[in-house]
């Protein structure tokens, strides 16, 4: 059933997506949108409010990530019914239902990895006793494994007794959050655009989470003291070797800065290193503060998603508290996930499947370098993501919207912002090595010829 419902936003203040977001939630709860409502079409609703068509698609973006929204492929948005909730990622998959390349998300190449993986589950089946729970010492190994399996990346001191499994990265990332915030109401601070999983796990934690700002050497110092000035900030989450979705680098000097800064308010500090494919140059977050620095890490992006198997590396005399949220939260890794795993790492399967898997995304980088050549884009060798800067006449959420139309999922900036934080004109484009190289070739010629050929009008 459609509604004659219509915001009134002319005492919004801040962010007019957000405040629109907010209009439509108290509708939503007060009864004014009941469950199968439809609301206005992006462009209808733009027009009424004298907002950019932007603005509303984002507002209803939002509310479908929570679930309060859903969309039918040619029908428009409806006020979602409990039984209608989607997650607020579906696209986990080379094509969407709809039959979309997606290249919103960097799934790893197949390079053989499921013949090294069966020939270690074969091997994992080998466990004498199925009938207790799953236990510290059950991990011992596998953390030693783990830590081995880091050649080159310097993280400081860590031993066994530091790693924690868990049942993926963003798993090991809300484990960190338990294990880290303390009070009703911690606060944390993230880059100002951020993997959505910090912003996730924060909200589990019931924390509040502010960004900082970022320039070419990475997240700008002064704002992250006039953060910790602030009060109740308790820790701080990035990915420095590879930021998520720019692909930048935080450079050494920065980090030193950041150090420093965490240190006189006694800020910890999250670093996901999932990109990570290689030797860093110079010492991570953890290397230069073992101390407060959790490192994240996983086998996702470089041997395969299906394992779920995730890590941390808890700060010096963090540890215990490390242990002791893995165990109440869920006992410890299944043994059949964790004997696969050590298996992978002690046999060097897993090395040769990293190989494989960074020339792969070198091959990949390559082709959408010489797609988007004379772009203004950022990327990196073994990185298999692209950072987009839109050229004049197309806006992110237009050249998105101008993809999926020809087939092709992108993710626009503001996927990347927190609510109340600013988003660039830009869109990251995962290359997803699980649709083939012609699939992969024919969508970036698909986002070039759209590059080409912006809209004849500009919207305001």
């Amino acid at each position: 059933m459609g509604t004659i419902w219509s915001p009134d936003l002319s005492s919004a203040r801040g962010p007019k997506y957000a405040a629109l977001a907010a209009s439509i939630r108290r509708a939503i709860q007060d009864g004014q949108l009941r469950a199968g409502s439809k609301l206005p079409p992006v462009r209808s609703l733009a027009t009424t409010l004298s907002v950019t068509p932007g603005t509303v698609a984002r507002a209803y973006g939002t509310l479908r990530a929570e679930g309060a929204l859903m969309g039918a492929q040619g029908s428009g948005t409806f006020v979602a019914r409990p039984e209608d909730f989607e997650p607020s990622e579906p696209y986990l998959t080379a094509l969407s239902e709809e039959g979309e390349v997606n290249l919103r998300t960097a799934l790893v190449p197949d390079v053989g990895q499921g013949i090294e993986i069966a020939a270690a589950m074969r091997a994992a089946a080998d466990v004498e006793d199925w009938a207790r729970h799953p236990n510290r010492s059950d991990d011992a190994a596998l953390a030693r494994a783990i830590l081995d399996w880091q050649p080159g990346i310097e993280i400081g001191p860590a031993e066994p007794r530091h790693v924690v499994p868990a049942l993926g990265g963003q798993h090991a990332v809300v484990l960190v959050m338990q294990a880290a915030l303390r009070g009703p109401r911690p606060r944390v601070v993230t880059d100002e655009l951020a993997y959505s999983g910090f912003r996730h796990a924060a909200a589990l934690a019931r924390a509040e989470i502010s960004g900082l700002p970022w320039d070419d050497h990475g997240p700008k110092p002064a704002a992250f003291d006039a953060a910790c000035r602030l009060g109740g900030v308790q820790l701080y989450c990035t990915s420095s070797e590879c930021h998520n979705p720019t692909t930048l680098r935080t450079t050494d000097d920065r980090r030193a800065e950041m150090v420093e800064i965490a240190r006189r308010y006694d800020v910890q500090i999250l670093d996901d290193d999932c990109f990570i494919s290689g030797g860093s140059l110079a010492p991570l977050y953890r290397g230069l503060a073992p101390e407060r620095v959790w490192h994240v890490g996983s086998l996702s992006k470089r041997v395969s998603p299906l394992l779920r198997l995730g890590f941390l590396i808890a700060p010096e005399g963090r540890q215990r508290d490390a242990v002791l949220t893995a165990q109440h939260q869920f006992f410890g890794l299944p043994r059949p996930v964790a004997a696969t795993g050590l298996h992978l790492l002690e046999t060097g399967a897993a090395q040769r499947v990293k190989v494989r898997v960074r020339a792969a995304n070198r091959r990949m980088v390559a082709e959408a370098r010489r797609a988007f050549e004379g772009c203004d884009f950022l990327s990196r060798e073994e990185v298999p993501l692209i950072w987009l800067t839109m050229p004049r006449g197309w806006r992110a959420s237009s050249f998105e919207a101008a993809a999926k139309a020809r087939g092709v999922l992108v993710k626009p900036a503001d996927l990347f912002a927190l609510p109340d934080g600013r988003a660039p004109n830009a869109v990251r484009i995962a290359l997803n090595g699980a649709i083939g190289p012609d699939a992969l070739g024919e969508s970036l010629g698909v986002l070039r010829d759209l590059l080409d050929h912006p809209p004849t009008s500009i919207e305001v």
